[in-house]
């Protein structure tokens, strides 16, 4: 299967891994979003980024054609456990 693109429904919260934010809480932060055609290290390309609130929201990322792609993986931005979690309510991948 190869991704033509993928959806992820993300939002911010001030403690969804009962550990709550240090010193900017409710500032929210963003996501980043990468995909490969394989689970490595090495393999990861980066898609986007997406803004996040304390409210679940659609992000979709486009994916090229010429690109094998069959993983998506969301990471949290480099702000610690200063700022709000990202939750990761789910990650769809639509097919070619």
């Amino acid at each position: 299967m190869r991704l033509n693109d993928a959806t992820v429904r993300l939002a911010a919260s001030p403690s969804a891994c009962s550990i709550a934010c240090t010193t900017l809480c409710g500032t929210y932060d963003r996501a980043t979003i990468f995909f490969a055609a394989l689970p490595v290290a090495s393999a990861w390309t980066f898609a986007g980024h997406a803004e996040l609130s304390s409210t679940l929201r659609d992000f979709q990322f486009p994916i090229p054609s010429d690109v094998n792609a069959r993983y998506v993986i969301v990471c949290r931005t480099g702000s610690g456990g200063a700022r709000d979690d990202v939750i990761v309510d789910a990650v769809t991948g639509h097919c070619r």
